[in-house]
């Protein structure tokens, strides 16, 4: 087994490697400013490391220093073209997260209605929210009470939530016949409860 101190070393091994690498590529930049490598090899340092707006400085530095004529001038555009995509790339902190933080953070901040709307954010936050069976193993649509905010709609959602409803509970309104056509259509296969709610109006 390592020691704290070697396992510190390894830790530290990649960041001292990044720095001496760009340490020797100013320098080539420095002495050799026509020349593309040291732009390259600073450019691609930056872009891996997330640092993009660093990379296309020196991208357009190398542009701006070596002949168009020489034959790597092209590969400075096309270094320059990746970081400026990667830049304007949202990036998706959810789907680069542990399911099991996801979950947690689901638990102890959303509630089903809450967290439906993002659902539509993308694919990714989609296939996440809606396999999370906890969310969807009870469900309610409608209400018997018309004073009441209504709940987003679910039933949407349904036929890509089907796997996970074990409870379903409808309160009878315009919505039932497609309700019905869905329950008929999609797969509750754990589903063991269905009630039908009707609200009687007072005389």
């Amino acid at each position: 087994m390592n020691s704290p101190k070697v396992r510190a070393e390894k830790r530290r091994a990649p960041e001292r490697r990044y720095k001496n690498e760009l340490r020797g590529a100013w320098n080539m930049m420095t002495c050799s400013p026509e020349d593309p490598t040291g732009y390259l090899i600073a450019g691609h340092c930056y872009k891996d490391h997330g640092k993009q707006k660093k990379a296309i400085k020196v991208f357009n530095m190398g542009l701006n220093q070596v002949s168009i004529k020489h034959k790597e001038y092209e590969a400075l555009r096309q270094g320059k073209q990746e970081a400026e995509s990667r830049k304007n790339k949202r990036m998706d902190i959810l789907g680069l997260l542990p399911l099991e933080i996801i979950h947690s953070i689901f638990d102890n901040y959303f509630d089903r209605n809450s967290i439906t709307p993002y659902s539509r954010v993308c694919s990714t936050w989609r296939n996440i929210i809606l396999n999370y069976s906890k969310f969807w193993e009870r469900l309610y649509f409608g209400s018997v009470d018309p004073n009441s905010t209504p709940a987003p709609p679910h039933h949407m959602l349904l036929p890509s939530i089907s796997q996970h409803v074990q409870e379903v509970e409808i309160s009878y309104d315009r919505r039932i016949e497609l309700l019905f056509r869905i329950l008929r259509t999609a797969n509750f296969s754990k589903m063991w409860s269905l009630k039908i709610l009707q609200y009687k109006t007072s005389k």
